[in-house]
């Protein structure tokens, strides 16, 4: 939980409503400690009795479902998208974590889609089902406009160079990195890209108000909150057409959306994003995406399962 910045917030935000959270964490990167982690998941769910399981991440849902409490599961993109390797297609680890994550579709009680796009990648029978749309909202106390100069006197960047933000870890295939390599071959010395990796969250806000332009080469995405954090911080966006990113930036001047992906065209999307250089403030616009509002949704949904349990609280 504490690699998910906006996870850690909705915990901490329902303990604040009165709610008693458990929170179980399934590692993704050792087959070892994953079989023991679901072993314990199952042995924890036999013994406790919990109101609500909310799993995060289709495939996680198999491994938490019981008859016992109300399975909600919300999907993040990644699980009903599957991994793709650096050319973009789906690798056998993600054709498993597809199928696993269709079938919690089917055997969750609720389930919440972070983009309209994403309920595309379910099976047709969950159209009937209580499907929700909420995406995960931005730390609003964080990220806001802050001066563009002394933000780049904090990092030691140079006042006079138009800095490209990318966006996410580039070490990870469905982020394109090569992509965005090619883009910046089409603009000049006035242009450097910034790569992040596993960056400390606090610092991210600094780094968007440094820079001119967040650039995204995604393959896929389900609804990336990095796009709504440096809309709230007055920077502008270029992405590929993933998630609900063209929804987010619509009708904000200076961000656009590239559907040919040819590096040429979105290095001229940078440019006349950079021209535009826009001095209108999206930070209260984006307030209806902020995590506070987004949880908010969340509890919405816990407080009508309770209701109907006639429990005015519980533990999840």
């Amino acid at each position: 939980m504490n690699d998910v910045p906006w996870l850690k917030d909705q915990v901490s935000f329902l303990e604040k409503k009165g709610l008693n959270v458990t929170v179980f964490k399934i590692p993704n990167f050792s087959i070892l400690k994953k079989v023991k982690a679901i072993i314990s998941l199952r042995s924890l769910l036999f013994k406790k009795k919990f109101q609500i399981v909310h799993a995060h991440w289709g495939q996680n849902s198999i491994f938490a479902f019981t008859t016992k409490s109300p399975l909600i599961t919300t999907y993040h993109g990644s699980d009903l998208q599957g991994d793709v390797n650096e050319n973009g297609f789906v690798t056998f680890k993600g054709v498993v974590t597809i199928f696993l994550s269709r079938i919690s579709t089917l055997i969750s009680n609720y389930n919440i889609f972070v983009s309209k796009r994403l309920i595309n990648s379910a099976p047709k029978k969950v159209i009937n089902k209580k499907n929700y749309i909420i995406p995960m909202g931005f730390d609003s106390n964080l990220f806001k406009p802050k001066d563009k100069q002394e933000a780049k006197q904090k990092l030691g960047l140079e006042s006079k160079i138009k800095y490209i933000l990318f966006a996410g870890n580039f070490s990870q295939p469905v982020k394109r990195f090569s992509l965005a390599e090619r883009v910046m071959d089409e603009l000049d010395d006035k242009f450097k890209l910034i790569k992040l990796n596993f960056a400390a969250h606090h610092q991210m806000s600094t780094y968007m108000n440094a820079s001119d332009v967040l650039l995204m080469t995604s393959y896929q995405e389900g609804s990336p909150v990095i796009i709504k954090e440096a809309l709230a911080c007055n920077l502008s966006v270029v992405s590929t057409d993933v998630g609900d990113v063209k929804e987010m930036i619509k009708k904000v001047p200076g961000s656009f959306i590239s559907k040919n992906n040819k590096p040429v065209m979105i290095a001229k999307m940078i440019r006349k994003s950079v021209a535009i250089n826009s001095k209108v403030s999206n930070y209260n616009k984006m307030l209806k995406h902020s995590s506070t509002a987004m949880n908010y949704k969340v509890l919405s949904i816990y407080k009508g399962i309770f209701n109907r349990k006639g429990c005015l609280n519980g533990a999840i």
